[in-house]
């Protein structure tokens, strides 16, 4: 694909649950590609994409310690200073952050100064609409579908193994991943990919298999059912294996240990999406955020460790994102409302490390925001062109991004 359609996904379609496995019915979805490899893409990179959901307060998790405004715009909230992780140029890790900070003095944390977006809104649906479609089209019915999901296509259509991405957690599904062709494969834990047991689910089972011929809509239901519990078959499979690293234990960590074992397993999937949620701090914020924060930072550590371990670092990268940062003046209840440009990380080897962009100057601020430095599809290009192979969703100059 050369960039965005005009099309949207028909949300109709039907979505089921098989074996666990939530699957969608689609008409022109090749699911027997699910079962079947094909020939595999040429370059194997992974991209993991972390989605924060709620607008991290980059603020307080990439700190401007050098710079007064942040105090006083922050006389409770800025006693993270002390504790905090000094990574040069005036800038800091939130204190929750330490297995990241050392990831940057590895060289393998890259920090984006001032992500975002012109004109943002500071509205959940409308931010995140924008950054799950790469679009800046004000009507949904004008924006294209999910970024990621048109990277998937491109995936298929090279050659690449189905499924080309795969969704791993517990909530909606992100439209990201909602495509043309349909939605990704979503899947919550080990267990739900465990197909049911007992002779109801023998029933159900030799009924799928029964019979392989047919037509009409009953002969398509089975055989996307069939090509799903086979899939689902690949993934337990893949997420059998032991984990070597120290993993944290809470559910986000656990989400990530699973695409951990996924890529081990040698699946085929290039791209994944996990979510930490929790985000939406307008009280009482210094707790949660450093909870939330180092649930992030250990989680992400440990994943790096995972990959290392099983020689597959080189071939992963990992964005973080947030639909948008935090006012930059605490508010009376503790916390942090709706703002605009944040940082955004890139994990891996394979990043350039450092910072990239410009430090945003609290003295310059726009209605008391953080105005955006880097447009957010500009890290997008460099994602699609530079790291995966695949046609840019955007006209915009990918940034530099990788080593």
């Amino acid at each position: 694909m050369n960039g965005p359609t005009n099309r949207r996904p028909h949300l109709s379609r039907r979505r089921f649950l098989v074996g666990g496995l939530a699957v969608t019915a689609v008409g022109t979805l090749p699911f027997d590609a699910l079962a079947a490899p094909t020939t595999r893409a040429t370059d194997g990179r992974v991209l993991v994409v972390v989605q924060l959901t709620g607008g991290n307060d980059g603020l307080n998790t990439l700190i401007p310690i050098e710079q007064d405004a942040w105090y006083r715009a922050r006389p409770t909230l800025s006693r993270v200073a002390k504790g905090s992780h000094d990574l040069g140029s005036g800038w800091a890790l939130h204190p929750s952050m330490g297995a990241l900070a050392e990831r940057f003095r590895a060289g393998e944390l890259t920090c984006l100064h001032a992500v975002g977006y012109p004109n943002p809104d500071r509205s959940h649906f409308r931010s995140m609409d924008v950054w799950h479609s790469a679009s800046l089209a004000p009507d949904l019915t004008d924006r294209p579908a999910g970024w990621l999901a048109r990277l998937g296509e491109q995936i298929l259509a090279a050659g690449g193994r189905a499924p080309a991405m795969l969704h791993v957690g517990g909530g909606a599904l992100p439209t990201s991943l909602v495509g043309d062709e349909g939605p990704a494969p979503s899947v919550r834990d080990l267990d739900q990919l465990r197909p049911p047991s007992g002779s109801v689910g023998g029933a159900v089972f030799d009924a799928l298999y029964a019979e392989r011929g047919g037509a009409g809509e009953a002969a398509f239901l089975r055989a996307a059912a069939r090509d799903a519990v086979d899939l689902g078959r690949r993934l337990e499979d893949g997420a059998r294996a032991p984990l070597v690293a120290d993993w944290p234990q809470d559910a986000f960590a656990r989400d990530l240990a699973l695409v951990a074992r996924l890529v081990r397993s040698g699946l085929g999937a290039r791209i994944y999406q996990v979510e930490l949620d929790g985000f939406d701090t307008h009280r009482g914020q210094a707790p949660i955020h450093a909870d939330l924060v180092g649930r992030l930072s250990n989680a992400l550590a440990a994943f790096q460790d995972e990959l290392r371990a099983a020689g597959r670092a080189d071939e992963v990268l990992t964005l973080v994102f947030s639909e948008f940062g935090r006012r930059v003046r605490e508010n009376a209840s503790g916390g942090t409302d709706h703002g605009a440009g944040a940082p955004s990380f890139l994990v891996g080897p394979a990043a350039v490390g450092g910072f990239v962009g410009r430090a945003p100057d609290l003295e310059r601020l726009v209605d008391g925001d953080v105005p955006f430095g880097l447009d957010f599809r500009a890290v997008y290009a460099a994602l699609e062109r530079d790291w995966m192979g695949l046609a840019p969703s955007t006209a915009l100059e990918p940034l530099r991004v990788l080593g």
